[in-house]
């Protein structure tokens, strides 16, 4: 049976948990601009917060825990902790946010790593505070992910590698060389050891 779960004005920057029973994102348009959580199988709005807006694209970001306690909403350089019932739970001025790079939590929300165009990678805690930041490749971070148990992080480029990471410390575990235009690759560890095809 097909049938409507959703009707949005407009659809920001969203994720769905990796379950897909929930999804977060923002509902945009000209000086609209709300957080959302809801419950893609009823439909449902769980958190709705009101933004401020000035009716031009600002870098946003959303997330929701895994567990569904928490939403994470980074906007205008604020990163902002919420209970999912709408409880705000922190507040913190973090570092520029580029539109053109990536932004990913971790499942349990305590860490925000940030790319950006120019390779430079840094993670914050949830309280604002810089864990680590430093220049990871050579050209934008397009995507970044946390393993489901949160202990490592990739880092997706532009420069054709993949960087594996120790999420807690920033420590290298490894690189992934992609060859443009063939399925060939080559695994490189922090000692220098490599796999590949």
């Amino acid at each position: 049976v097909n049938q409507v779960v959703l009707n949005l004005r407009g659809l920001g920057p969203a994720m769905v948990l990796g379950d897909q029973s929930l999804m977060a994102g923002f509902e945009t348009g000209y000086k609209i601009n709300y957080a959302n959580v809801w419950d893609l199988k009823t439909g449902k709005t769980l958190f709705n917060k009101a933004l401020e807006t000035d009716g031009n694209y600002d870098e946003q970001y959303i997330a929701v825990s895994t567990d569904r306690d928490k939403v994470m909403i980074v906007k205008n350089r604020k990163l902002n902790l919420f209970h999912l019932n709408g409880e705000q739970i922190s507040t913190a001025e973090i570092g520029y946010v580029d539109k053109f790079g990536a932004n990913a939590a971790n499942n349990k929300l305590s860490l925000l790593a940030t790319g950006r165009q120019s390779g430079e990678l840094t993670v914050y805690k949830a309280n604002g505070d810089v864990v680590y930041q430093f220049q990871a490749h050579n050209s934008t971070i397009r995507k970044i992910v946390f393993s489901p148990d949160d202990k490592l992080m990739y880092t997706i480029s532009l420069d054709n590698t993949i960087k594996v990471w120790q999420a807690a410390d920033g420590k290298l575990i490894g690189t992934l060389y992609l060859f443009k235009d063939s399925n060939d690759f080559i695994f490189m560890d922090d000692e220098g050891r490599f796999d590949g095809t």
